[in-house]
């Protein structure tokens, strides 16, 4: 493992698997505790629109259990272990994480890496949290805070993937079906789009070793090619239900969009707007 820039008393250390995983370890020797986390290179943008919402729904039914370790025996170890074991999807990646005593960390590895390799994905769980997705998305159109987001992205980026509902619809949700997922699984949890990283009172010699005993397994697959910069469209008025109306607005840039903040004007010059790159938060802000 090479260190790859300074971190506090020691420096963060960096290495990829034989497979193509990428570890990077921080060591923090003033802690007692360690925070743990699988990020996967694939999000809701990297769905075609006929799987829509189906990295959200693999996060789902990764938690259900896996070949060696039933849903409950994940719980009950997390829960004993005191540790904080959780996930989530985004539109670029999906994140499994977790964060624990040091001493629980080796346990808590085998048991996040056994998640994520070899869930179990069946399908008596699948009907089960598919009902519990679907009640996700109606509390969603229930909720102006939350739609007003999904209508915010969809307005934006028009018909590109970035711009549908993370997690997805549900029309697609509807549709989906077991061997789907599988499939889903197999093509973008690989060595090539994996990336472990730990930060805490550990050794990164040992925490390479034992990502090679949990993860190195893992076919190499391939990786994600460079996604294609979506292109935004111009704004568009919804009204969806009662209640107090929200509002959510980007602003066009040379860099990218700036959302929810008009650009400034300059000290002295009423007459011109400043550009909105001199926003504290940068182009992207917001979005």
């Amino acid at each position: 493992m090479a260190p790859v820039r300074g971190g506090g008393c020691l420096p963060v250390v960096a290495a990829e698997l034989s497979n193509g995983v990428r570890v990077v370890v921080e060591p923090m020797d003033h802690v007692r505790s360690v925070a743990l986390g699988i990020w996967a290179d694939v999000g809701s943008r990297d769905e075609p629109a006929g799987l829509a919402g189906a990295a959200h729904f693999l996060e789902h039914l990764i938690f259900k259990g896996t070949e060696r370790r039933s849903a409950r025996a994940i719980a009950e170890f997390s829960d004993a272990a005191g540790g904080n074991l959780n996930a989530y999807t985004t539109r670029e990646y999906t994140c499994y994480y977790d964060k624990v005593l040091d001493e629980q960390f080796s346990d808590a590895f085998a048991v996040l890496a056994d998640m994520v390799a070899s869930p179990r994905l069946d399908s008596d769980d699948f009907a089960k949290e598919r009902q519990v997705i679907l009640d996700e998305l109606r509390l969603v159109e229930d909720t102006p805070e939350d739609l007003v987001q999904d209508l915010f992205f969809e307005s934006l980026w028009g018909g590109d993937a970035i711009g549908r509902p993370v997690a997805g619809r549900l029309q697609s949700i509807r549709r989906l079906e077991p061997e789907a997922l599988r499939e889903f699984h197999r093509a973008h949890y690989v060595g090539s789009r994996l990336v472990l990283a730990v930060a805490g009172r550990v050794d990164p010699a040992r925490v390479l070793r034992e990502a090679e005993t949990q993860l190195g397994g893992l076919p190499r697959g391939q990786a994600r090619e460079t996604r294609r910069p979506p292109r935004a469209r111009g704004a568009q008025a919804h009204r969806a239900g009662a209640g107090l109306p929200r509002l959510r607005g980007a602003w066009p840039h040379r860099r990218g969009l700036l959302a929810d903040a008009p650009p400034r004007k300059p000290a002295g010059r009423r007459d011109q707007l400043a550009p909105v790159s001199e926003h504290p938060r940068g182009p992207w802000a917001g979005v």
